[in-house]
Formats: C-alpha cells, sequence, structure tokens
C-alpha cells in the first residue's frame, strides 16, 4: 500500500524574526455561540507571558509582537496607523512573490476565510500588498495555541468538554459550507484567557468540488493527525477533518498523540494500520463515553466514524 506522506506547512507559533528590520523595545505590558457545558464557572487558561515586543512598521500598520513563524509567513500583532485596530497581520515570506501556485493558494485562504464567519473561526479582513509584500490581514486573538496548553499534559474535564463543543460547532460550521480544513491541530487551534476557541489557518483548506493544488514544495497536511485515506489517497473531506479533531481530543485527554514515530513514514504507516493505544492506559479517569466517542472518531473506515461532527456533539451531550 503507497503512503504519501506530506509535511504540514501552516506558520508555526514560535520566535524569531525574518525578513523585516526589527528590534526589540521595553515589553509592555466574540463570544463562542455554543452554550456552556454543564458547568458554569468560566476557566481561566494560564497562557504564560505576552511576546517580546517589538519595533516595525509595513505601511499603515505598526508592529507589536511576532505571533508566529513559518515557512510560507510570518504573523504579527499589528495595530493600523488611523484607525488603532489590533489586527493580526500574516506578511507572505518574499521567496514565495514569483510563485504562481503559492499565490493560487493565498488567494483561496483569503476567499475561505472571509465566507467562514463565524465565532470559533478567526475572521479574515482584507488582503493585498502592502509596501510590495503580500499580506493579509486577520483578526487578532489574545490567546496562546492549543499546542502550548498540551505541553503541560492533559486538560481538565471541564476545559476538555468546553474546548471540545467550540471546536464542533466552528469545524462543523465550515463543513456547512462545503470547507474542509485539512490541517486540524493544535497548532492551528488559539484558545484565549477565557477558553473560547478560534480555528485558524485555512491556508491548506479546499471547498468541495475546487481545484486540489499540490505539486512539489506543497503540502496537505500533518502526518501525525492525517486520516488513513488522506495518506494513502489522497482525500480531503469531513471525515478527514473529523479524523484529525479526533487525534486533537486524544492529546487532550491523554497529553500525547495516539501515534508516535522517529520520521513522518513510520508514522504514516501507524495511522493506516494501528489502533491507536486505550485512552485510559494514560488517563485512567477520562470518562468511558469520552473515550468511546474520541476513538470512533479515529476510526480507519471512513463509514465508521460519524456521519458528521454534529453527531459527534449531540452524542457528548447525551453522555456528559
Amino acid at each position: 500500500m503507497a503512503i504519501a506522506v506530506v509535511i504540514g506547512v501552516g506558520v508555526c507559533l514560535a520566535a524569531g524574526v525574518g525578513y523585516l528590520t526589527l528590534r526589540p523595545k521595553a515589553t509592555a505590558r466574540k463570544q463562542a455561540s455554543s452554550p456552556a457545558p454543564k458547568t458554569s464557572e468560566t476557566i481561566e487558561v494560564a497562557l504564560g507571558p505576552a511576546p517580546e515586543a517589538i519595533e516595525g512598521k509595513l505601511g499603515q500598520f505598526e508592529l507589536l509582537n511576532e505571533l508566529g513563524k513559518g515557512g510560507m509567513a510570518t504573523v504579527y500583532k499589528a495595530r493600523h496607523v488611523d484607525s488603532g485596530r489590533t489586527v493580526a497581520l500574516k506578511v507572505i515570506s518574499p521567496e514565495h512573490r514569483n510563485n504562481r501556485e503559492f499565490h493560487q493558494r493565498f488567494q483561496r485562504e483569503v476567499e475561505l476565510s472571509q465566507q467562514l464567519q463565524h465565532p470559533n473561526l478567526v475572521a479574515a479582513y482584507e488582503s493585498g500588498e502592502i509596501d510590495g509584500q503580500m499580506c493579509l490581514v486577520m483578526e487578532w486573538v489574545d490567546g496562546k495555541p492549543l499546542e502550548l496548553l498540551l505541553t503541560r499534559g492533559p486538560v481538565p474535564h471541564n476545559l476538555f468538554i468546553k474546548l471540545a463543543y467550540q471546536l464542533l460547532e466552528g469545524l462543523h460550521f465550515a463543513h456547512t459550507q462545503h470547507m474542509f480544513h485539512r490541517d486540524i491541530k493544535p497548532a492551528n487551534i488559539m484558545i484565549t484567557r477565557d477558553a473560547k476557541v478560534k480555528i485558524l489557518d485555512f491556508g491548506l483548506a479546499i471547498g468541495e468540488g475546487q481545484t486540489r493544488f499540490t505539486s512539489v514544495g506543497f503540502s496537505m497536511g500533518t502526518p501525525s493527525h492525517m486520516a488513513p485515506e488522506m495518506l494513502t489517497k489522497g482525500v480531503s473531506n469531513a471525515h478527514t477533518d473529523q479524523y484529525a479533531l479526533g487525534v486533537v481530543f486524544y492529546q487532550m485527554l491523554t497529553g500525547r498523540t495516539p501515534f508516535q514515530a522517529s520520521n513522518p513514514m513510520d508514522l504514516g504507516m501507524m495511522h493506516v494500520q494501528k489502533e491507536p493505544p486505550p485512552i485510559d492506559s494514560f488517563r485512567p479517569d477520562a470518562p468511558r463515553a469520552w473515550q468511546v466517542i474520541t476513538l470512533k472518531m479515529l476510526a480507519k473506515k471512513p463509514e465508521d466514524r460519524f456521519a458528521d461532527l454534529a453527531e459527534v456533539r449531540a452524542t457528548f451531550e447525551r453522555t456528559t
């Protein structure tokens, strides 16, 4: 069985400064639509210190902090000089400036993001060239990626269900608009201080019936979260997103991914051939119903998973 393992290329949150001239300076110090789960208290998420402040300017935007940096782009917290509005400014790396396929991908990200207006999805405001650089102006989220939260281990039960409901709602909404994310993972999920969820980075998303841009130098998804049929057949749909979200739920419950390997090919083979280790082998106190739901989302065959994420949500509600 052939497996074409491809590496995710979304902007990951990391330190460092790229091609803009920036210098450190002294550090200054939407409500989700889902009803609250069966606990009403506010859950304070400890997000750690704010990123180091910087000085820089791009067009009418004052750059405040670097939020993330990846192979394709760097994301900054920025403020529009005239309006004073704080935004996230995604600045595309200069080496992609003359790449036609990359321009198509970028334009599709802009179009998809502008179509997907939901409290649990990061909104896109506008795009274009600023001082000769391709940029996307997005909603700024005062939070940190779920990836950072998971470095501390499994999340508490009440936080798990609060995040799970919002993830299911946001991603299901995208699916009702016939949009598939294709790269759901903790690095692409932002959590605010009051535990609101924002799904970001639709750079690999695809609309139903749209052309897939896949050539040398581009990729679809992240091996640790890819469904078996995505690895073996290149299939991308609501069921592959469900599988990736199942991996995220597994991580939130156990503090680790279901499969771990030293290279992408071995990791891909594990997703195709092996069953995930039992959740209670890592988290004995994980509610049995949540374990059953998560493992069904991780079924090898798409037809053995839930019909859609609305069914997943309904099953959580019946058993929580």
